[in-house]
């Protein structure tokens, strides 16, 4: 296996040497196990195999438990990878608040 991942990595820089020289000068090789990032524009890891239960996550760049089905008044919060409570109906003339967890004139 190691030997065959050699021999990839191998024909990969070769094709980028010879076929593509402009690509290979705008990006280093990744070594194994990675591969280019156009979005991060690094080397990422390869993507795992995640355990069951999880998924890969590549905000987190990590496996992360499925999204589980929420207790009623709250919501999946993928930043958080958590739960976390709905926000509140504010009463006419107020708006919710991320700062303060509350309800504020609108306009604050």
């Amino acid at each position: 296996m190691r030997a065959r991942l050699g021999l990839l990595l191998i024909l990969g820089l070769w094709c980028l040497i010879v076929l593509a020289p402009g690509l290979a000068q705008a990006r280093p090789p990744c070594p194994p196990g990675f591969h280019w990032s156009h979005n991060y524009q690094e080397c990422v890891p390869n993507r795992p195999h995640c355990p069951p239960g999880t998924h890969w996550s590549d905000h987190r760049r990590d496996c992360v438990p499925n999204r589980p089905h929420c207790p009623p008044g709250t919501h999946w919060s993928p930043e958080y990878q958590n739960c976390v409570p709905n926000r509140p109906q504010c009463p006419p003339g107020m708006r919710w608040s991320n700062r303060f967890q509350d309800c504020v004139p609108r306009g604050y």
